[in-house]
């Protein structure tokens, strides 16, 4: 395994255009709990029941969605701690949790309102606060790279430079520009990457850049662990420890 951080190439390369189809306010507001109730019916440290994770420049945290409709925030190893209650959020209309590929929060460089890019697999992307996900914008559609359709992402994170980075689970991984969170590969087309040791690409439930240590990419996995490493290494910094 790699101990050193490997952080992806950018290289703009020429990839055709295709149609991301599935086959057939204020920085207060995006951590606003409006409701608190107690998530006691599944807890968000089995992994079956998330359905999405990022990190937050708001207040340092990870942020949890659940497939109940329940979103949390903590730390990396840490779904629910001491101080932090879970509370509802609500979806697109039509949309229900299930739906969510992977969620993306980012504020632009320089300042300006802290986002949640929420993205569907019915290929379409809205945005919003933790706990309304389409206050900002409702569902519009985003591409992914010819060959590619939503079922295949198994991560996304916006880095701090503002690139949005999208895993696949084919192991390879695209670049987009967060100005533009419609497309998934207009900076840099599909590129491989690594898993750590006895992992697999259907096991990793989502990953998120830590942008204040690096852009540290965090991969939590089916198995309840969580890894540390880079974009294309996943687990060149630390090998998978448990999370709870």
């Amino acid at each position: 395994m790699k101990r050193t951080l490997v952080l992806l190439g950018l290289i703009a390369a020429p990839w055709l255009f295709s149609s991301c189809q599935k086959d057939s306010e204020t920085e207060e507001l995006f951590s606003k709990q409006s409701t608190k109730p107690k998530f006691s019916t599944a807890k968000f440290d089995n992994s079956t029941n998330i359905v999405a994770i990022d990190w937050s420049d708001v207040n340092q945290k990870f942020y949890y969605w659940s497939t109940q409709g329940f979103a949390i925030f903590g730390t990396y190893n840490d779904t629910d701690p001491v101080g932090s209650s879970a509370y509802a959020f609500t979806l697109a209309p039509g949309k229900i949790p299930s739906d969510i590929v992977e969620t993306a929060i980012y504020a632009p460089v320089g300042g300006g309102v802290n986002k949640v890019f929420t993205y569907y697999y019915d290929g379409t992307v809205s945005s919003g606060i933790s706990n309304d996900l389409d206050s900002y914008t409702a569902p519009t559609p985003y591409s992914c790279p010819t060959g590619y359709n939503p079922s295949n992402i198994v991560g996304m994170s916006i880095t701090s430079q503002g690139n949005l980075f999208t895993w696949y689970n084919d192991g390879k991984v695209s670049v987009g520009n967060s100005t533009n969170h419609t497309n998934l590969y207009n900076v840099t087309a599909p590129t491989s990457y690594s898993l750590p040791p006895g992992k697999t690409y259907s096991q990793i439930i989502a990953m998120a850049f830590d942008r204040n240590n690096n852009n540290l990419v965090y991969t939590w996995f089916t198995d309840g662990t969580v890894s540390k490493g880079s974009s294309i290494d996943l687990d060149a910094i630390a090998a998978p420890v448990a999370f709870d």
